[in-house]
C-alpha cells in the first residue's frame, strides 16, 4: 500500500510537506521552482538510510527531511542538502522504534515529529533531535509512545494539538501531541487515546481533519466523518465515538488513498471510476438517523484511481493507470445533470501507478510508482493541447528512486528513494563547484535532455592517446559533486583498457592527456549518467588509435568518441575504415584550430560524425540560453571547419561550399566546462574544446538507444537548434568558416534539441520549442557567461605521426 504525507502548515520559511490537515495537497506558499524554471531540476544531494527501504514520501519541515525506513528507524536530515562536496548527506540523528515504518509519512507539529509502526505503536520524538539523543552519530529515544493496537501503515495527522491516528484495527484513534492527557510515565512516558472510533478495515489510509471534522477511509468502501473534538456521539469513560455521518464509495476494495478536503468539500477516489465530492458539514444531500450522504457531485476518472489533492479550484487525481484527471472543484465547468456529472478539464499520463499528486506555485507533481516523477502545469496552459485538453510534462526524471510521493519545500522538490535507500532532492541547476563552469545540470538544460535512465546498459567508448593512472579516481569526483551515479570498475560500469583490449601495459601516462581523458570521461557521465563507460588507451599514432577504435567496438561499445585530430594529409583515408562500424556511431572532434588550420583527420571522414563547438551563455525567455561559434582565441581555440582535399562528399550532405566532405555535421558547447583532474590539473578546472563537444554528443547517441547513421542526422535537422553567429575564421565561400541560417560548416545541422535525433527510443518535439524548460531568468548561483578569456592547450605539440588532444584550459 502506497501512501501520502501529513497536511500541516508551519511558520517561518519552510513549511511542512502537504500544506494543511485536510490533505489537500496544496503549497502555495513554494515560489523558488515554477513552470519557468521546473526543467532545470536536479538531483543535488542524496540522503542514505540504513540497509531498510524506504515507503513513504519524506516530510519536509523546519530545514529538516524526515523519513521512516524498514530497518525499524527514523532518518533526520538537514533539507538543505549542507553537507560534504561530495553531496551523499550524513544522517542528522535517527529514532529507533519497534518495528518496520512501513507507509506512512512522519508528522511534525511544535518541534515534535511523529511516525507510526508495524509493531502497534505512535512514536512521538524530538524534532530537533535536541531531547532523549545521545551518541556519534546521534540515535533519539521517543519523547512518548502509544499502543495504537494494530499495526500502523498510515500517516498520523497532527491539527488542534491532537494527533489522529488511522490503524489497521479498524480503528481511528486520537491522542494528545503534547503527550501528557491520557498519559503515564513510569519508565517511559506511554499514552492511550483521548477518544477512539471504530470504523473498518484500513491499509496505510491517512486521516483528514478540517472545520472541526476528522474523515476517513475504509477499504471496504466507506467514508466517515467524526467530530474531531471526541464530543459530539461519543461516549463513555474510555471515549468512543461513532460518526456524524456516512458515504458508501461503491466497491469493496478501494479507495486506495484517502481524503482530501478544501472549502467544506470532501474529495475522494471512488471505488470504480469515480472522483466523488461530499459536502463536508454533511447537510446537502444527506438524511436518515445515522445519517448516510450521497455526492454533491461525481467526476469521470479512470478506474483504479488511488489519490487526490485540491489546489486553487481544481482537483487532482491520480490513477493507478497513470491517467491524471483534473476537474472544477466547484462542480460547475464541464459539469450538467443534477447531482451533477463532470469530466475533466485537461489530462495526462504518466507510468502506471501514478499517485500522490502535489501542487505548488502553479505545478503539479505526481510520482509513478516505477521510477518517474512528473511536473505538470498546473494550470493546463504549457505544454497542453487538444480537445479534449491533454498536457505533456514539463519535467520528467527516472533515476532508480521508485518514489511514492514528492514534498515540495524551501526551492527544493524531495522524493523518498525506494531504489536507492533514503531521500532525494532536486533543485534548479546549481553549480556547486566554487568556481564558474557548466555543470550537468546545466548540459541537460540547454540541450532538453531527458533527465532519467534512458542509456541504461549502453556502453560509450573514449578513445584517447596515452594514458591516465588517476581516470576512475576522477570521474567518481566530479560524478559524486553533481549527484550523478556511481560508475566504476568494481560495479562493471567503467573499463579501462589498451589499445588491444587489455587491463595493463598501458602507453605512458601523460599530464596533457589526462586532462583531455578526464574532459571526455566527465562529459559523457553529464549527458548519460547511467551509460556504461569504455576508456580505450593507445599509443599517440594514427594506426595504434585505428586499433583502438576498432578495439572499443570488439568490447560492445555501441558509441565511440574520439577527441583527437591531424592535419588531413594524402593517404590517411587508408584507415578510413577502421571509423566506420556498421550501427555504431563513431563521434570525432572537429579540431581547436578553426578554419585555418585546414581539415582534421579523423573528423573528415564521410560516414563519421563530425562535431563542432560553440559557446554558450544563459539568456532570459525563450530557450533559456543562446550559443554562437566557439572562438575564444587568436589562432587557437577556434571550432574546426572546413573543405576535405581527399575525402569524397557523401550522399546526404547537399551543401554546396564544397565539392568534397564539408566538416561538421553536428555541434555542441566547447566552452568553461567544470572538469576535475588530479593528475595533469590541480583539481577543479574549467576546460573546453571540441573534445568537450564529441563526448557529449556520443552520450546523447546513447540516451537516444539507437543506432542511426550521420545521415538521419541531416534527414532530421528540424530537430536541432540553428546556431547563426560567429565564425571560425575568414574564407570563401563563407559557409565553410561563418554560421548562418540552416547548415554551415562550423555547427553543422546545430546543436541538439533532445534526442529525437539520434534514435528511434526517445523522441523530443518535431520542432525545438520544447514548453517549460527555459529559465525565465539566471538561477541564483550557477555560471552564467564569461567572456572569451585566455586559453592554453592542454596537450604538447603532437609527436611525428601522431595527433594532438582538443581541449583547452581556460587561464
Amino acid at each position: 500500500m502506497f501512501t501520502i504525507g501529513v497536511v500541516i502548515v508551519l511558520s517561518g520559511c519552510w513549511a511542512q510537506f502537504r500544506g494543511d490537515a485536510g490533505h489537500a495537497g496544496s503549497q502555495a506558499f513554494e515560489s523558488a521552482i515554477g513552470t519557468s524554471n521546473v526543467g532545470a531540476l536536479a538531483i543535488t544531494w542524496h540522503g542514505r538510510t540504513g540497509s531498510g527501504t524506504v515507503n513513504a514520501t519524506p516530510t519536509i519541515a523546519n530545514g529538516v527531511a524526515y523519513v521512516g525506513s524498514s530497518d525499524h528507524k527514523l532518518y533526520a536530515f538537514d533539507a538543505a542538502g549542507d553537507c560534504v562536496a561530495l553531496k551523499t548527506c550524513a544522517v542528522r540523528w535517527t529514532g529507533l522504534t519497534g518495528n518496520i515504518i512501513k507507509g506512512g509519512s512522519p508528522a511534525v507539529a511544535n518541534n515534535v515529529v511523529y511516525v507510526g509502526s508495524d509493531d502497534r505503536k505512535l512514536y512521538a520524538f524530538s524534532a530537533d533531535g535536541s531531547t532523549g539523543c545521545s551518541g556519534t552519530p546521534k540515535t533519539c529515544t521517543p519523547l512518548w509512545t502509544a499502543a495504537t493496537g494494530a499495526a500502523v501503515e498510515s500517516s498520523p495527522t497532527v491539527t488542534g494539538g491532537v494527533v489522529y491516528v488511522e490503524s489497521a484495527n479498524l480503528k481511528l484513534e486520537a491522542f494528545d501531541a503534547a503527550g501528557v492527557t491520557n498519559c503515564t510515565t513510569v519508565t517511559a512516558t506511554t499514552c492511550t487515546p483521548l477518544w477512539t472510533a471504530t470504523i473498518g478495515p484500513s491499509g496505510g489510509l491517512s486521516p483528514a481533519v478540517a472545520n472541526g471534522v476528522a474523515y476517513v477511509a475504509t477499504t471496504d468502501g466507506v467514508l466517515a466523518a467524526f467530530d474531531a473534538t471526541g464530543t459530539i456521539n461519543c461516549t463513555g469513560t474510555t471515549k468512543t465515538c461513532k460518526p456524524l455521518w456516512t458515504a458508501a464509495l461503491g466497491g469493496a476494495s478501494n479507495p486506495a488513498g484517502g481524503p482530501a478536503v478544501a472549502n467544506g468539500t470532501v474529495f475522494i477516489a471512488g471505488a470504480t471510476q469515480d472522483l466523488l465530492a461530499f459536502d463536508g458539514a454533511g447537510t446537502t444531500n444527506c438524511s436518515g438517523t445515522p445519517k448516510t450522504c450521497t455526492p454533491i457531485w461525481t467526476g469521470a476518472a479512470p478506474r483504479s484511481s488511488r489519490e487526490v489533492a485540491v489546489a486553487n479550484g481544481r482537483v487532482y487525481e491520480a490513477a493507478a493507470d497513470g491517467t491524471i484527471s483534473v476537474f472544477d472543484a466547484t462542480g460547475h465547468e464541464n459539469c450538467t445533470g443534477t447531482p451533477a456529472r463532470c469530466t475533466p478539464l485537461w489530462s495526462a499520463s504518466t507510468n502506471p501507478d501514478a499517485g500522490s499528486p502535489t501542487i505548488a506555485n502553479g505545478l503539479l507533481y505526481v510520482s509513478a510508482f516505477a521510477d518517474y516523477l512528473y511536473a505538470f502545469d498546473a494550470n493546463g496552459v504549457q505544454g497542453c493541447t487538444g480537445t479534449p485538453k491533454t498536457c505533456a510534462a514539463l519535467w520528467v526524471t527516472d533515476d532508480g528512486t521508485a518514489p511514492t510521493g514528492v514534498a515540495v519545500a524551501g526551492g527544493a522538490v524531495y522524493a523518498d528513494a525506494v531504489g536507492t535507500t533514503g531521500v532525494v532532492a532536486y533543485q534548479p541547476c546549481i553549480n556547486p563547484v566554487s568556481f564558474a563552469g557548466w555543470a550537468p545540470c546545466d548540459i541537460r538544460n540547454a540541450y532538453r535532455l531527458p533527465s532519467n535512465r534512458s542509456g541504461r546498459g549502453i556502453t560509450v567508448a573514449i578513445v584517447d592517446a596515452n594514458h591516465d593512472p588517476n581516470a576512475e579516481a576522477d570521474m567518481a569526483t566530479y560524478r559524486n559533486m553533481f549527484a550523478l551515479p556511481g560508475c566504476s570498475k568494481s560495479s562493471g560500469c567503467f573499463r579501462q583498457v589498451n589499445e588491444l583490449g587489455q587491463t595493463s601495459n598501458y602507453p605512458p601516462a601523460d599530464v596533457g592527456w589526462s586532462v583531455e581523458i578526464s574532459l571526455d570521461l566527465q562529459m559523457v557521465s553529464a549527458a548519460c549518467p547511467y551509460c556504461n563507460i569504455l576508456l580505450v588507451e593507445g599509443n599517440n599514432t594514427l594506426g595504434d588509435l585505428a586499433t583502438a577504435e576498432d578495439t572499443a567496438v570488439a568490447l560492445g561499445a555501441k558509441v565511440v568518441s574520439n577527441s583527437y585530430s591531424a592535419n588531413e594529409a594524402a593517404g590517411m583515408s587508408a584507415i578510413d575504415s577502421h571509423y566506420l562500424h556498421a550501427g555504431v556511431p563513431i563521434v570525432v572532434a572537429s579540431g581547436d584550430n578553426g578554419f585555418a588550420a585546414g581539415p582534421q583527420y579523423p573528423a573528415v571522414i564521410p560516414g563519421v560524425t563530425a562535431v563542432g563547438g560553440t559557446t554558450l551563455a544563459r539568456t532570459a525567455g525563450g530557450r533559456g540560453w543562446t550559443e554562437s561559434v566557439w572562438h575564444e582565441g587568436f589562432n587557437t581555440a577556434i571550432t574546426g571547419s572546413g573543405c576535405s582535399q581527399f575525402e569524397p562528399k557523401p550522399a546526404w550532405q547537399l551543401d554546396t561550399a564544397c565539392a568534397n566532405r564539408t566538416d561538421n555535421d553536428v555541434a555542441a558547447v566547447a566552452s568553461h566546462l567544470a572538469v576535475y583532474d588530479s593528475y595533469g590539473a590541480p583539481g577543479w578546472i574549467t576546460v573546453g574544446g571540441t573534445s568537450a563537444a564529441a563526448p557529449l554528443i556520443a552520450g546523447m547517441y546513447a540516451l537516444a538507444q539507437g543506432t542511426t547513421g550521420v545521415a538521419d542526422l541531416y534527414a532530421n535537422s528540424g530537430r536541432f537548434f540553428d546556431i547563426t553567429a560567429g565564425n571560425t575564421g575568414a574564407c570563401d565561400p563563407a559557409a565553410l568558416c561563418t554560421a548562418g541560417v540552416g547548415y554551415d560548416a562550423p555547427t553543422g545541422v546545430g546543436t541538439p534539441c533532445g534526442v529525437g535525433a539520434f534514435g528511434p527510443a526517445l523522441t523530443s518535439p518535431a520542432g525545438c520549442a520544447w514548453p517549460g524548460t527555459a529559465p525565465a531568468a539566471l538561477v541564483p548561483g550557477a555560471f552564467s557567461f564569461l567572456a572569451p578569456s585566455p586559453v592554453e592547450p592542454a596537450c604538447r605539440e603532437a609527436p611525428p605521426g601522431g595527433v594532438r588532444c582538443l581541449s583547452y584550459r581556460n587561464a
